[in-house]
């Protein structure tokens, strides 16, 4: 009873506690191994209640497996005093998490200082040069490259994306790329931009990229949440949201990867729209997945490949996210995705999981992974997340970019390969 006491002490603490600031000084990181259900439905409980005082970076998923929790340095004595009430194993992972955003603004700053006109590819760039660079790698490849805009975000910022195509008698089937729809992921749009320049470099030279531009058009978009990623780098690097308000609530945006519209507002998406996870008021109530979902639902083609890129954790999921019970193509999807993850290995010998994402990592409804195999009947529908496991966990040091595409590419070629042969 006393337990008990002081647990709900505790939880009141962390309710009423003030919001996070733009620095992340003296921020830890905790993971923590929860090895009884019962371990896991307090840590759920956690998250259910305190889950916009403290950020969950790893949610709770499955005995044995990790769960990474970033916390103030003014909660922390309370967050520890209830995993040590409760008997809950966990380490700090990382120390000071500010110390590792300085150590990536640092190189990010510096290389724009002394960079010249030629965009480069192993740095973390401006929402702008992003932009920037879509436009200046069409005209470079201007014969198989052709830009398209999907829709403006809510600040304004327009969302486009490149489609890389050569001219056929027969329509041909599409494969989606896309990245950035988590704003803090910076890792992810970086390496789709590194990946095109390989795909663009490629076409005419490598002969399974040629293949691959000859048999699909492939429709490439790095950034999906602009205002976040913008957010992001200006003001709170750990923001994961879009930027549109909510009516009655001081807290801005929407988690854009549970705001799609199939089995949206279940399992997995948080009705709280200080959470990072909120679902927000409505299906597509944000304007830029709307814009995406109808983009991809007016395509004149049949989309077969449909590829999320995120960060961290490094695996390649498949559906089902807002169930456990596995779709009717799971054999296949996860056949195509232990191809990808073998050729991904054998370059750096990076370690990746492949599987469903409700049973390999945590059941989550509204995501964009589910929509395209539900929706527009993507078969081969997948999330990426890239490196690391939680060292640096979304803060990738920028000399990992290029090594995160080389392997991410090598397993992007192995699996279009059989995605090609199907078809």
């Amino acid at each position: 009873m006393a337990a008990l006491r002081v647990t709900i002490v505790i939880l009141a603490v962390l309710t009423f506690a003030s919001s996070e600031p733009s620095r992340f000084d003296g921020y830890q990181v905790l993971r923590i191994n929860p090895k009884t259900y019962d371990e896991l439905e307090l840590l759920h409980q956690l998250k259910t209640q305190v889950g916009d005082k403290v950020d969950f970076w790893l949610s709770p998923h499955a005995v044995g497996y990790p769960v990474d929790v970033m916390v103030p340095p003014s909660l922390s004595p309370e967050v520890t005093a209830f995993l040590r009430l409760m008997k809950i194993d966990y380490i700090v992972f990382i120390s000071d998490v500010q110390t590792l955003i300085d150590g990536q603004r640092t190189s990010s700053q510096d290389s724009q200082q002394d960079a010249d006109i030629t965009f480069d590819y192993n740095r973390y760039h401006t929402y702008d040069e992003i932009d920037t660079w879509i436009t200046d790698i069409a005209n470079e490849y201007k014969d198989i490259v052709e830009i398209f805009e999907i829709t403006k975000s809510y600040e304004g910022r327009r969302i486009r994306g490149l489609k890389i195509s050569t001219s056929s008698i027969i329509k041909k089937p599409a494969g989606w790329f896309e990245a950035g729809i988590h704003a803090r992921e910076w890792i992810s749009p970086a390496t789709l931009i590194y990946m095109t320049k390989y795909i663009l470099e490629g076409y005419g030279k490598d002969d399974e990229i040629t293949r691959m531009i000859d048999e699909f058009d492939w429709y490439i978009v790095p950034q999906l949440n602009p205002d976040g990623y913008e957010y992001s780098r200006t003001d709170n690097r750990m923001w994961r949201k879009t930027r549109q308000p909510n009516a009655n609530s001081p807290c801005i945006g929407s988690d854009p990867n549970r705001n799609w519209d199939y089995q949206w507002g279940g399992a997995g998406a948080s009705t709280n729209p200080c959470a990072a996870d909120y679902r927000g008021p409505y299906a597509l109530s944000e304007p830029e997945v709307k814009g995406v979902t109808d983009y991809l639902r007016n395509l004149d083609q049949e989309v077969k490949l449909f590829i999320d890129f995120h960060s961290y954790s490094q695996l390649w999921l498949s559906p089902w996210g807002y169930r456990r019970i596995r779709p009717a193509d799971y054999t296949e999807q996860v056949k195509y995705a232990a191809k990808g993850v073998a050729a991904l290995e054998a370059v750096y010998g990076t370690k990746y999981t492949y599987g469903d994402v409700a049973n390999t990592l945590y059941v989550s409804a509204g995501s964009s992974l589910d929509w395209a195999y539900g929706v527009i009947n993507a078969k081969y529908s997948y999330v990426l997340e890239l490196r690391d496991t939680g060292e640096n966990g979304f803060l990738l040091p920028e000399d990992q970019i290029e090594p995160t595409a080389i392997e991410t590419f090598a397993g992007i070629k192995e699996a279009v390969k059989y995605v090609l042969d199907e078809f």
